[in-house]
């Protein structure tokens, strides 16, 4: 039998919260969760040998390329305009994350095009993506240094804005997005979910990367991994293909946990991490135990890899770890 190698991208799994906001009896259903950590071993990134995603999500990662790659050319310069709300406090300004339903896409679209109208002559255009994603397309040609959102949410904005060149350029936009929306939108129809939009926060890379062709097939229902797999030219498949795939490296994408990670939503994070439990580590866990599954590396950036290999070929012991062990930012 094709023993498999499985690498579980889990972003926002490891080093979400602080120590104070962890309470370990919220967590007595997840027992794959901990039975999967406290009998892993702790991976250097430098260990050439572990099947790593070249995704880091807390940097830069042209996800919106790949999301929108259909109607893009190899040389678009795109990245994603994630709506927030800004808001002042007594010595600083922070940002937080808007929700926008469906059932407010006519809002949105109304922003967009008096967005685009505005912004025309900065050679800026917003698009909304049929995930709800908000993406921006720039005739520009060199794009600064931008911090992804999910680094942003909930702390100060100054030490994330754009650096390098074209910065000025960029700065100047952010401030008069804010501006805009003041001045062109009535407030009522920028409230989404309860929520003030009244800025977008500029993020990614803005355009595709060059992955390796080892890179092995892909799972997952993440907006992007269709355009990712079309223009990497690699497979995807559901969890239930993998016992009879003759892949030897099958990467498992889920973002369930990646922006409530991000800004402290421990209830959103508990849903995110049940989903993993229930509809992941459960299915994956038959397969290890019956031999179809060599090893699973778990990945939250790629610089944290936590490696199961078949309990019934190795057999070793680990003492247990908890989960507020994983979880916690050492002080």
């Amino acid at each position: 039998m094709n023993q498999k190698s499985i690498n579980l991208v889990l972003p926002g799994l490891f080093q979400s919260f602080q120590q104070s906001e962890i309470d370990e009896n919220c967590f007595p259903q997840f027992n794959l969760i901990q039975s999967f950590i406290s009998k892993s071993n702790y991976i250097s990134s430098s260990n050439t040998e572990i099947p790593v995603l070249s995704v880091d999500y807390y940097k830069n990662f042209p996800l919106a390329f790949y999301e929108n790659s259909e109607s893009l050319s190899d040389d678009s310069i795109i990245f994603y305009a994630e709506p927030i709300s800004i808001e002042v406090k007594s010595d600083h300004i922070v940002a937080f994350p808007v929700s926008i339903d469906s059932a407010d896409y006519h809002m949105l679209d109304n922003i967009i095009n008096k967005f685009n109208q505005h912004f025309s002559p900065d050679g800026l255009t917003l698009k909304c993506l049929p995930s709800g994603n908000i993406v921006c397309q720039s005739s520009a040609h060199n794009l600064p240094k931008m911090t992804a959102v999910y680094s942003v949410y909930g702390r100060d904005i100054k030490h994330f804005l754009p650096q390098g060149d074209e910065a000025k350029f960029w700065l100047r936009v952010f401030n008069e997005v804010q501006m805009f929306l003041h001045e062109y939108i009535e407030e009522e129809q920028r409230v989404f979910n309860n929520q003030l939009l009244n800025g977008f926060w500029f993020w990614g890379e803005g355009n595709k990367t060059t992955v390796e062709s080892n890179q092995g097939c892909f799972i997952g229902d993440t907006y992007w991994l269709d355009g990712f797999c079309s223009q990497n030219k690699t497979k995807r498949y559901e969890i239930s293909d993998i016992e009879n795939s003759n892949e030897d490296c099958i990467h498992i994408v889920d973002e369930s946990l990646l922006r409530a990670s991000s800004y402290g939503n421990m209830d959103s994070w508990l849903e995110g991490l049940k989903k993993i439990e229930t509809k992941i580590l459960t299915p994956l866990n038959q397969l290890l135990k019956r031999g179809v599954i060599r090893e699973i590396n778990i990945q939250d950036t790629p610089d944290s890899h936590y490696q199961l290999k078949n309990m019934h070929r190795y057999r070793f012991y680990r003492k247990n770890i908890s989960l507020n062990e994983i979880c916690v930012i050492s002080e």
